[in-house]
């Protein structure tokens, strides 16, 4: 018998979340993309918000863009607090990237920060 991982948690996208919700499976926590439970009154959020009940949300983000010359986005940040409030996360990451130009997001292909040429910067 291999034996269970306590701390191992699991990336869930928006269309696996009633599965799992149905099943509740036996994992440490569950990590969220911060972008697909922004819209008040969702089904994923409210999905989420029940998930919530079983385990810990960790939410992980693309659209800081802390790496940008554009000033921070206010209206996301807003946003982010008012989920943040909702789920009460026990962890709330983003990717160190530049991920917009001119208020247009490139989601699909920010480019992440480097240290020295070193590679990736992982903070």
């Amino acid at each position: 018998m291999v034996p269970q991982l306590k701390l191992t948690g699991i990336a869930l996208s928006k269309g696996q979340l009633s599965t799992f919700l149905k099943e509740c499976p036996e994992v440490a926590w569950i990590e969220c993309e911060t972008e697909d439970y922004l819209t008040e009154g969702s089904e994923g959020l409210q999905m989420l918000i029940k998930l919530r009940e079983h385990y810990p949300i960790s939410l992980h983000g693309n659209s800081l863009s802390l790496g940008s010359v554009d000033d921070l986005n206010w209206s996301y940040l807003k946003n982010l607090a008012d989920l943040i409030q909702k789920i009460s996360p026990c962890l709330v990451s983003d990717h160190l990237s530049w991920s917009s130009f001119n208020g247009q997001y490139f989601q699909s292909e920010f480019v992440v920060l480097e240290r020295f040429g070193l590679g990736p910067l992982f903070l």
